[in-house]
């Protein structure tokens, strides 16, 4: 009787340890993934106000973002929206 309760405290704290454990790394990827989101935004909206044309700032979003060519476009088209209402 003693080992199986022995047995049953250590699978639980084994598997709280582990639902933790995805818990927050799930948390992190989350943090990680809205701040790569804000710093693409940054950058599109630097590009733009730097007035840099389009297609050189899809190629730099694209270069140090290692973004696809559809989403540095979307990037760029957004930041142009916010820069006419701001």
């Amino acid at each position: 009787m003693k080992d199986d309760m022995k047995e049953k405290v250590a699978n639980f704290i084994l598997d709280f340890q582990a639902r933790n454990r995805q818990v927050r790394d799930a948390r992190e990827a989350e943090i990680i993934q809205t701040e790569q989101i804000r710093s693409v935004m940054r950058g599109a909206s630097a590009l733009v106000e730097a007035n840099i044309p389009r297609e050189q700032s899809v190629f730099l979003l694209q270069k140090y973002w290692d973004l696809r060519p559809s989403e540095a476009e979307k990037a760029i088209w957004q930041a142009e929206n916010r820069a006419k209402k701001g």
